[in-house]
C-alpha cells in the first residue's frame, strides 16, 4: 500500500484525505525567497530577495465519485478561505502549508483521478 497521501483540512469544507498515484512524479517548491544579484556602479554587488509562494504540482489524487470528491475539492478551490494541506511522500518526508487549489480543476474519470497544482503564501514546512 502506497504512502502517498495528501489532505486537506479546511474550516468551512470540512477535512478529507486523498491517495496519490504512485508512479507520480511530483514537484516541490517550498517557496520563501528567490534571490538576485544587483549590481552597483563601483563593482559591489548587493542581494535582491523577492517572496515567492510554496508550489506542489503534477499531482494526482485518487477520487471516488460517489463520495463526492471533485465536489469537495472544487469547494476548497472556490473558498476565499485557505485550507492546511499535508503532503506525505512516503514515511519520512511530510510537508505541510496554508494554501489552495489553483489553476484547472481536471479529472479523468475513466481512470479516477484528478490532476492538482496547489499553492500558498509562506513556505512549507517539513513536519
Amino acid at each position: 500500500m502506497s504512502s502517498l497521501r495528501l489532505s486537506f483540512s479546511h474550516d468551512v469544507v470540512g477535512i478529507r484525505s486523498f491517495s496519490i498515484k504512485a508512479d507520480d512524479n511530483v514537484s516541490v517548491n517550498l517557496g520563501g525567497n528567490t534571490s538576485e544579484i544587483i549590481m552597483n556602479g563601483d563593482g559591489t554587488a548587493n542581494k535582491h530577495l523577492t517572496r515567492k509562494a510554496w508550489e506542489i504540482s503534477d499531482i494526482n489524487v485518487a477520487v471516488d465519485l460517489t463520495q463526492g470528491d471533485i465536489e469537495f475539492l472544487q469547494e476548497v478551490q472556490n473558498s476565499r478561505l485557505p485550507a492546511t494541506i499535508v503532503y506525505k511522500h512516503n514515511e519520512d518526508v511530510t510537508y505541510s502549508g496554508i494554501g489552495t487549489i489553483v489553476g484547472d480543476l481536471n479529472g479523468t474519470f475513466s481512470d479516477g483521478y484528478v490532476s492538482l497544482t496547489l499553492s500558498g503564501g509562506g513556505v512549507l514546512s517539513k513536519i
